[in-house]
């Protein structure tokens, strides 16, 4: 895996998935999906290791709205009140 990618070992069951994440619009684009899909954010692996590894790792190539709806969603399992999804 490069150095510039940053996923923490605990990606490693997603490692094949790391290529994508060569470019900041890389993660940007899968942190996009994650915020719309209640199904990723709200799964019990991606909740609790997979997406605050994410977070931690590429967080700071995030587009700050994109990151703070993330964050909410993973750490209350809800939607992100300033998600235009927010509503179900």
């Amino acid at each position: 895996m490069p150095a510039t990618i940053g996923m923490p070992k605990s990606c490693s069951p997603l490692s094949f998935l790391c290529s994508i994440f060569s470019r900041p619009a890389e993660a940007q684009t899968l942190a996009e999906a994650c915020v719309v899909n209640g199904q990723i954010w709200n799964a019990s692996l991606c909740q609790s290791k997979y997406l605050p590894a994410f977070i931690k790792a590429l967080g700071p190539n995030l587009k700050a709205e994109t990151l703070r709806a993330l964050q909410y969603q993973v750490e209350h399992s809800k939607w992100y009140p300033g998600d235009s999804e927010a509503s179900a």
